[in-house]
């Protein structure tokens, strides 16, 4: 079975960064950004330095949002 893909924003601290831990450990394929702060510690996803208030030029596939 495909796993699920899940984006993740504001992944430089707090929030952001915990819910992609937990989406990491639940075995989703996890996409995180960030803005300012690179995260530390994030292994096993693809890390994206995205600025959202500026349109998405690369088009990215994903199941979930989490903002």
């Amino acid at each position: 079975m495909k796993r699920k893909v899940v984006l993740v924003t504001g992944c430089g601290t707090g929030v952001g960064w915990n819910i992609a831990q937990y989406f990491i450990k639940a075995d989703f394929k996890v996409i995180a950004t960030y803005n300012k702060t690179k995260p530390i510690s994030l292994y096993n996803c693809r890390i994206i330095k995205l600025n959202l208030s500026k349109s998405i030029k690369k088009k990215l596939k994903f199941d979930y949002l989490i903002h």
